[in-house]
């Protein structure tokens, strides 16, 4: 389960949830009982740069960011969804 974690970046709960829901399909270790096994070739982490240009309100002028994002994508019943998005000012932990 913590390389699953670490693969999609998030916490326990939250990979139970998308089992759960049946967002990303768990099988049983064949080698040991008390594991899950979760499928590699159905999950997808994606991080990219984005340059976003935003004028806001009541502003005059445009407001230029960098921008780090990361998609977790799971295959579930032969379809790619995006189940976690986010996005942080780029070069912020």
């Amino acid at each position: 389960m913590n390389e699953a974690c670490n693969l999609l970046g998030v916490q326990p709960q939250t990979l139970y949830a998308y089992v759960s829901r049946g967002k990303l399909e768990v099988m049983p270790d064949p080698a040991d009982t008390r594991r899950r096994l979760y499928r590699a070739e159905d999950v997808a982490v994606l991080t990219y740069k984005v340059e976003q240009v935003l004028t806001p309100r009541g502003q005059a002028g445009e407001v230029r960011q960098s921008m780090s994002d990361t998609s977790t994508w799971v295959r579930a019943d032969g379809s790619w969804r995006c189940v976690m998005h986010t996005e942080a000012p780029a070069g912020q932990g």
